[in-house]
């Protein structure tokens, strides 16, 4: 644990005392805790495993007849968060938002990919 030590003298003056007199507010040796502080967000690491895993979560959540279209977007991120987490082995967990940030930038790569792979499909081939 890292702490801070910082010292701070603040001087300031009454209204109903002279204009000489100052009174000390002194706050010596005051510690930070570092810990408790807001840290910057690292990036997700997300494995190939944990790609799977999301994508797989993203399809069976949406295939299910009982809660079916009626849900908010929220809801629907919350379900494949949770199915995510529960079948995942590592110790990272991973929120709603972070599946759906994740899966957008998943979702533009692979809509590339079958866009190119269709065009192939299609072009004649000779002979």
């Amino acid at each position: 644990m890292e702490k801070s030590t910082i010292d701070l003298n603040v001087e300031t003056s009454s209204a109903s005392a002279s204009a000489s007199e100052t009174h000390h507010i002194g706050l010596e040796n005051v510690v930070i805790d570092n810990e408790n502080l807001p840290s910057q967000r690292s990036k997700l690491k997300w494995s190939k495993e944990a790609n799977i895993l999301l994508i797989s979560g993203r399809l069976n959540t949406s295939k299910d007849v009982v809660v079916g279209n009626d849900q908010t977007s929220a809801k629907f991120l919350d379900r494949i968060a949770e199915y995510f987490n529960t079948n995942h082995k590592g110790e990272e967990r991973r929120t709603g938002k972070q599946c759906k940030d994740h899966w957008g930038k998943m979702n533009q790569k692979v809509t590339r990919f079958n866009g190119c792979y269709k065009r192939v499909q299609q072009a004649h081939h000779s002979g």
